[in-house]
């Protein structure tokens, strides 16, 4: 099956931010991962290169220009000590949602295209 990887960057980037914030979440179930994401470092070192690499590839548009410079903003707070609070709690939720969506359509996508 082809993949659209645009859409794939996107969703991955999404995902990675989701990650990177979660890694802050008191209540997040650490051992609920299927598999390793690494420390909170790794895990925003991650999501900083899947952005890095989006605007290399694609550009970012400007309605998701939003999301990264929210991701941006709460990440600096959290790593300044503020607490998991109901904003972070909604943006991560949306970021995991938002890279779920993008993920599946980048197969619908990409499925659509070799019909």
């Amino acid at each position: 099956m082809l993949l659209n990887e645009e859409l794939a960057d996107w969703s991955a980037a999404y995902l990675a931010m989701w990650i990177a914030l979660e890694s802050f979440d008191p209540n997040a179930d650490r051992c609920s991962d299927p598999v390793s994401f690494g420390d909170r470092e790794e895990r925003i070192k991650t999501a900083q290169n899947a952005i890095a690499r989006l605007e290399q590839r694609h550009g970012i548009a400007d309605e998701k220009q939003q999301d990264i410079r929210a991701f941006h903003k709460h990440l600096k707070r959290l790593i300044d000590g503020n607490p998991f609070g109901a904003a972070v709690v909604k943006l991560s939720q949306r970021l995991r949602d938002t890279g779920s969506s993008l993920a599946d359509q980048s197969v619908i996508a990409a499925g659509m295209a070799s019909r």
